[in-house]
């Protein structure tokens, strides 16, 4: 079964205070759990990717993207999502990269940092068929380093970067509301046990993210109901 996300777990403070925290972070839009979606392939070799969403400050949202499965990996090409455009416009955003690591090597390394808004037509990577879904519109993409591994160009296993808009962003504003497919990555020169040949394109998820307004008021519901099953044990 595909897992549509899945928060970091937490220690277990005292049920009332919980409630309380949780009420404050739902009533903020905020979140301090992170957002991890699980993308797997609809087509294309066997792989998998990995997408932590980690609210690194008020106005910053910081993205790592990673191959959890070293025996199924690739060149990591671009990633490519919706945003929630009922409450943030994508020209907003600012991009900045924070940091890559190379397949093989395991070492830290700065490839070409390319980043879109607003994508009119189906995104494709490497040009020809490499197109990364049947979703004919992103709101951002990302392209990470360059078509193949040989001659010097890099190997990307996993990237890290971050998100900022001024004013504020956070994880459950940010996040599409009930959006099926809102995120795909795209790899190419795909490990399959014998060379490294293959290709895959990955999706992820129909986000289930409550609009804000709600996750504030299911955050307090839950906390309350901690409360009362702590006391009345």
């Amino acid at each position: 079964m595909k897992r549509i996300f899945s928060y970091a777990k937490a220690s277990k403070p005292v049920s009332a205070c919980l409630g309380v925290c949780l009420w404050a972070a739902g009533s903020l839009g905020a979140t301090a759990a992170d957002f991890v979606f699980d993308l797997t392939p609809f087509t294309g070799d066997p792989a998998a990717v990995q997408v932590t969403v980690h609210q690194q400050s008020l106005d910053t949202l910081r993205f790592t993207v990673d191959q959890p499965d070293l025996t199924k990996f690739g060149d990591l090409r671009g990633l490519f999502f919706h945003v929630n455009e009922s409450i943030i416009g994508p020209t907003d955003l600012s991009f900045s990269f924070v940091s890559a690591v190379e397949n093989i090597t395991g070492n830290a390394i700065t490839p070409t940092f390319t980043s879109e808004v607003d994508f009119n037509n189906v995104v494709s990577v490497g040009g020809g068929d490499n197109k990364t879904t049947p979703i004919d519109h992103f709101d951002v993409g990302f392209e990470f380093g360059a078509q193949g591994i040989g001659n010097n160009k890099f190997d990307v296993r996993s990237v890290v970067f971050d998100i900022t808009k001024v004013g504020g962003l956070d994880q459950m504003t940010f996040m599409p509301i009930n959006m099926p497919d809102f995120m795909t990555a795209r790899l190419t020169s795909v490990w399959d046990g014998n060379n490294r040949e293959g290709s895959s394109k990955l999706s992820c998820c129909t986000t289930t993210v409550p609009e804000p307004e709600m996750a504030g008021l299911l955050a307090f519901t839950f906390g309350v109901l901690l409360w009362r099953r702590r006391f009345s044990a």
